[in-house]
């Protein structure tokens, strides 16, 4: 077989197309050396990179938007409606030098919330609020970032209350007790026995305020304790050693 000699490369390479070609290739496929002594990798084909979005984290400053009857939430269709007036309100109380800017808004299960990206605009929306309450028609109210309904589900049992509203029943808890029930919501109402046992949503300051008191409120004519705890009695002998326990309420 003959052999052809390459001037460039240095090599013998056989005269058959395939094994010439083969032999090249087993060549430039060794690693290569540098002055230096050590490797250098054969670069292979360029894989593209994983990248991970992540979404825009804004540290701006947030407020709230909440219905003045807490127990009725704002709906989707409100909400809207309070978007446009805010965007309205852009239009109208112009600050020279001064442009209002907003991160977000994003709706929550029982009010709205709008992410300024600075204090300015933070302080635009404060001192405009009686404009854009206006312009929405609706009875709202705004929420500074502390006063953000947080969802604390507490439970309580109440005697003869089956016949009361929701309303009426934390109605009766705020006239007794130095509390505010404007962000409570009952979610769940069962009866054991005689007495009404209730799930209610409640806010932070509230959950404070009753983990200071240890749960026990005024309610009626007599007290009752509240269960502050995420648990559930699971068996009907826990029902009766706990409802024993509560003082008379009647």
């Amino acid at each position: 077989m003959l052999e052809v000699k390459c001037s460039n490369c240095n090599l013998t390479t056989p005269a058959k197309k395939e094994d010439a070609l083969e032999q090249l290739q087993t060549e430039l496929l060794k690693p290569l050396t540098n002055a230096t002594g050590r490797r250098h990798k054969i670069a292979g084909p360029r894989q593209a990179k994983r990248v991970k979005y992540m979404p825009a984290m804004w540290s701006g400053v947030k407020l709230g938007f909440i219905s003045t009857a807490r127990a009725a939430p704002l709906t989707a269709f409100q909400m809207a409606k309070l978007k446009a007036a805010i965007l309205e309100t852009t239009l109208t109380c112009i600050t020279p030098g001064f442009r209002p800017r907003f991160a977000g808004c994003v709706p929550r299960q029982l009010w709205m919330l709008l992410i300024c990206v600075d204090n300015n605009a933070a302080d635009w929306v404060r001192s405009n609020f009686g404009q854009i309450k206006a312009n929405s028609s609706l009875d709202i109210e705004l929420l500074e970032e502390q006063q953000f309904p947080q969802a604390h589900l507490i439970r309580g049992y109440f005697h003869n209350s089956l016949h009361l509203s929701n309303e009426t029943l934390l109605g009766y808890i705020e006239a007794q007790n130095e509390i505010s029930t404007r962000q409570w919501r009952v979610v769940r109402r069962t009866v054991e026995g005689a007495m009404l046992h209730a799930a209610i949503l409640v806010d932070e300051e509230s959950l404070v305020t009753l983990t200071r008191w240890a749960g026990k409120i005024w309610y009626c004519f007599g007290r009752t304790k509240l269960i502050l705890r995420n648990s559930f009695l699971k068996n009907k002998a826990a029902n009766e050693t706990f409802n024993q326990s509560l003082p008379n309420s009647h």
